[in-house]
């Protein structure tokens, strides 16, 4: 029935109505802000969501419910809207590495679907009263209605929908054939390629080492950007939370972008290593083109899943206030620069002496702390820009890491790692240590999902990242492991196949297999030549 404005005004005065309002209120956050979301029960009593005019004229200005809106949200103990009116308590709360001297604050509100940025503009700049710059955007609205499918989908759905096929039906060819079949036609089966992924064993050629070094750069990698977004997403405590960047306990977490250098050292070696590998077998070099176009097919595929993902499909996966702006700048980016990623040329057009082993163990120590907490002092509040060391760092860090990380490796082959070489060499990093390319793939676009879609904020604290990371890891092994079976080693196997005119000796599979993204794939050239 109708309900009139005497109703309503009784309805919404009700202590009952008062104290739901109060528990549904939800806080949001964005960099060192907070971001309120108060749903006001009376708007949402009076207005409907499809735009039309309410049934009954409220007693109260739309202004004055965003002004009680604003009142019941409180800032590090300071209302909303007093801090949005005061320049100085604005620089007194801030307090953040670099100095800043200023802050955004985001606030969301549930409104009628006529109302555009523009009136939410406009009611909020008459509410604040004061020379408060507010800025919104269309991608800032979100609604609850479906988005059509484009042209670029209905690709997507089409390419996973045939190679699943492809999946399906090459698995059930090889169990009725009991791994007899020819190779082409079991190029894709789930069963022979995920032995392959589990097998545990290894040769004397293999760098055991490697598999764990591997496989604990990507979850080192995972942690860091763990911390980098959730920086960036609603939490209920933004300004301490800021605060972990100068504590030293932190300095693991930045600086993992040093994973990535021991990706670079390890893909270095091993293209060495096999090398030398080959030359010592064959007596002669290795085929370069033939082992770029190898290189160009391991790694694409897999690529171009994730990047037709990001063109597509990931834009009808997720909601919530922060989704809609996010995700369309990440897919504006991706439609720009997708041809570059494939090519890989992004980087391009978008701008040894020996010592004893107790020695080179304490070095390699020294220059892992060393490249991790060097960093430190810069992160420090009082921190005065220096060019000088700036410069002294940004050329050292790295190669400091590397040739650390390099004494490891070096202790772990020539039988001087002890209890580290059994480590990073058991058995359970094996399968691991060859997923960590589409570890790397998937992680970012699975995290980035998890915080554009958060619809509470969190409270930042070692314990709740941490268990959000054991999380990350888990979720992203499993993803990864379906891109490597369903798309990476079938396009290998099918690679092997045809562009092998006739069938080569044990010894070339294993050199090839050798570089294979950072370790000898001993276990997959054996299954291969059954």
């Amino acid at each position: 029935r109708k309900l009139y404005n005497e109703e309503l005004h009784n309805l919404y005065s009700s202590p009952s109505i008062i104290r739901m309002i109060k528990s549904r209120r939800t806080r949001w956050a964005g960099h060192i802000a907070r971001m309120g979301e108060t749903r006001n029960a009376y708007r949402i009593l009076v207005g409907k969501p499809e735009g039309k005019r309410p049934l009954g004229r409220p007693r109260s200005r739309w202004e004055d419910n965003i002004k009680m809106d604003l009142r019941e949200i409180e800032w590090d103990g300071v209302d909303v809207i007093d801090l949005a009116q005061n320049r100085d308590q604005w620089r007194a709360l801030v307090n953040t590495p670099g100095g800043s001297n200023s802050v955004t604050i985001q606030w969301g509100f549930c409104i009628p679907s006529t109302c555009g940025a523009e009136d939410m503009r406009a009611g909020l700049s008459t509410v604040l009263h004061r020379d408060v710059t507010v800025t919104l955007s269309e991608l800032d609205c979100h609604t609850n209605e479906g988005k059509k499918l484009k042209i670029i989908d209905y690709v997507a759905i089409a390419v996973f929908v045939t190679f699943g096929l492809s999946v399906i039906l090459s698995t059930s060819y090889d169990l009725l054939k009991k791994g007899r079949g020819k190779q082409i036609l079991i190029s894709f089966s789930l069963y022979t390629n995920g032995r392959k992924l589990l097998s545990t064993k290894d040769s004397p050629e293999t760098l055991t080492c490697l598999s764990g070094i591997r496989i604990l750069s990507i979850c080192w990698i995972v942690l860091g950007h763990r911390y980098l977004l959730s920086m960036n997403v609603p939490s209920i405590n933004a300004i301490t939370g800021y605060g972990f960047i100068s504590d030293w306990s932190t300095m693991v977490i930045i600086n993992s972008v040093l994973a990535v250098d021991t990706f670079l050292l390890v893909s270095g070696l091993l293209v060495a290593y096999g090398q030398l590998g080959h030359v010592d077998r064959r007596q002669k070099f290795l085929n370069v083109p033939l082992y770029y176009l190898h290189r160009y097919i391991r790694l694409t595929p897999a690529l171009a899943v994730m990047v037709l993902m990001q063109l597509s499909l990931i834009e009808h996966m997720g909601s919530g206030p922060l989704w809609d702006k996010g995700n369309k700048h990440l897919t504006q980016l991706c439609q720009e620069n997708w041809w570059s990623a494939l090519l890989y040329v992004q980087n391009y057009v978008s701008d040894y002496r020996m010592l004893q082993v107790y020695t080179g163990w304490m070095l390699s120590a020294l220059g892992c702390f060393s490249a991790i907490y060097w960093r430190l002092p810069f992160q420090q509040p009082d921190y005065k820009y220096n060019v000088y060391i700036s410069a002294i760092y940004a050329c050292l860090n790295r190669p400091i890491w590397a040739f650390a990380v390099g004494w490891v490796i070096y202790a772990c082959v020539t039988g001087y790692g002890g209890p580290v070489d059994k480590l990073l060499s058991w058995g359970a990093f094996k399968p691991l240590g060859r997923l960590t390319y589409c570890i790397y793939l998937v992680h970012f676009t699975y995290i980035l999902y998890r915080q554009l879609t958060t619809r509470t904020p969190i409270y930042i604290n070692g314990i709740n990242l941490m268990s959000q990371v054991v999380s990350d890891v888990f979720f992203s092994i499993l993803f990864a492991a379906l891109l490597s079976l369903g798309f990476e080693v079938p396009a290998l196997n099918v690679e092997k196949v045809l562009l092998r005119a006739e069938r080569a000796d044990k010894s070339d599979i294993v050199q090839r297999k050798s570089v294979e993204d950072g370790r000898i794939n001993q276990g997959f050239a054996a299954k291969d030549n059954r």
